[in-house]
């Protein structure tokens, strides 16, 4: 992904289909970079990062438990057990809601 820096450092906004934020903006296509270099705008054709292994290897791997960052969260269910004290469920709306249109 290439970054577009437009000539107002203060532009917020949408221009060739490319939004920007105060003056800076960002596209993969050859078509629009060209646009914008060929009316004034800078291009900073940015290359993708390099891996480096090492820094894996510090890290716990993600096997979609709960210690996870957060990632794939497991949500449990529980099944409603009715007791003499539980009214049944119906589908009638409860009382003081609307129906879901």
């Amino acid at each position: 992904m290439a970054k577009i820096i437009c000539p107002n450092k203060q532009y917020t906004g949408i221009s060739a289909s490319v939004h920007f934020a105060n003056g800076e903006g960002e596209t993969d296509k050859p078509d629009l970079l060209d646009w914008f270099k060929n009316h004034g705008y800078k291009i900073v054709e940015n290359t993708p990062p390099e891996t480096d292994d090492t820094d894996d290897e510090n890290e716990p791997p993600n096997d979609g438990g709960e210690n996870n960052g957060g990632e794939d969260e497991k949500i449990e269910t529980t099944e409603r057990v009715e007791t003499p004290d539980t009214p049944p469920e119906t589908d009638a709306p409860k009382k003081g809601r609307r129906a879901a249109k």
